[in-house]
């Protein structure tokens, strides 16, 4: 399993760099990720001074739902202040990845809590979630992936 995972990290890093368009460079690096981690879904955010911009989704759930394409129109970019009251925005100041097994579980004195808002709007269950930050050479935060609900259970 090591050696598949890390033929698969080896494919990934040749195929990042044939990808020159952002949009799609995102979207391979989300898909791979979430291969290698077997998470139902995820997310990326990228930083852009003060704020935290939604850029692409993928989630096997909605995909089986909807269909890929009518889930991409639905995810439509947004944004949102970084701050650590957000998952996201914790692992985006502190540049720790955050590994939860649980998001109902997150202790009321932690500085991060999860926002369900998304989940009752769109019919999603979020359990697990693997959040980490996205650095450039000089160490800068220029964005966060997000995995949700790990298949494995683990």
């Amino acid at each position: 399993m090591l050696k598949e995972n890390f033929n698969k990290l080896l494919d990934t890093g040749i195929a990042l760099s044939n990808v020159h368009d952002l949009d799609k460079l995102l979207d391979l690096i989300l898909s791979k990720a979430q291969e290698l981690t077997n998470a139902d879904s995820g997310s990326i955010y990228l930083v852009e001074k003060d704020k935290l911009i939604f850029k692409t989704s993928r989630s096997n759930t909605y995909f089986k739902r909807w269909g890929e394409a009518e889930t991409r129109k639905l995810f439509q970019s947004f944004e949102m202040p970084i701050t650590k009251s957000s998952i996201s925005g914790y692992v985006a100041i502190t540049k720790q990845p955050i590994n939860i097994p649980d998001v109902q579980k997150i202790p009321a004195d932690c500085d991060y809590q999860y926002n369900d808002s998304f989940d009752k709007k769109y019919g999603y269950v979020t359990i697990s979630m693997l959040v980490v930050p996205m650095t450039d050479r000089e160490n800068q935060t220029i964005g966060v992936l997000q995995l949700i609900n790990s298949m494995d259970g683990d």
